[in-house]
């Protein structure tokens, strides 16, 4: 098996690792707590009362949360605008990790390696024949690897930007109350 296939298979495998799509644990958060995590972010809410509404939080009050819906489960209970939505009908908030460049920068970096050293050999190759018969085929073959790793790495990129954080509300400690 040539150097150049063992890189590629290392290279597909490493990125459909990444690919991996996991859901986060719930992690235990007051009420006081929330506005840094939430606030101007697109969050999900099931609600208490079963409806499940899509939206961004506006800001986080100590009895409810603004927010912009945007879908609803239930129209008519949670209709799409703005609204108020109290404390007591939130027991978890989930959202949407944003999408990283970690993937188009390890692909781009790994192809664009292969690429240099792919467009080396086949150039030395062809200079022992002489003449300029296969520039367009070293080209082609030195530009490939590159934009394969690139497009890996985008898509390793957006799996994971459906990787989720969410929080469950828990009561406030006695010194938060103060």
């Amino acid at each position: 098996m040539s150097p150049l296939l063992k890189l590629l298979i290392a290279l597909v495998v490493t990125l459909s690792s990444w690919t991996t799509t996991l859901i986060a644990a719930e992690s235990p958060v007051s009420w006081d707590e929330l506005s840094p995590l939430i606030a101007g972010k697109r969050v999900w809410l099931p609600l208490n009362d079963g409806t499940s509404v899509t939206g961004t939080v506006h800001s986080v009050s100590p009895t409810a949360l603004q927010i912009e819906i945007e879908k609803s489960s239930d129209r008519k209970t949670h209709p799409k605008g703005a609204a108020t939505i109290p404390a007591s009908l939130v027991s978890t908030i989930s959202m949407n990790k944003l999408p990283g460049n970690r993937g188009k920068l390890i692909g781009g970096i790994i192809g664009g390696a292969i690429s240099v050293i792919g467009a080396g050999i086949l150039a030395g190759e062809r200079s022992k024949e002489g003449g300029t018969a296969g520039d367009g085929i070293i080209a082609t073959l030195a530009v490939a690897p590159a934009a394969i790793g690139l497009t890996l790495g985008w898509w390793s990129d957006r799996i994971q930007a459906h990787e989720s954080v969410a929080y469950r509300i828990v009561p406030a400690t006695g010194a938060e109350r103060k």
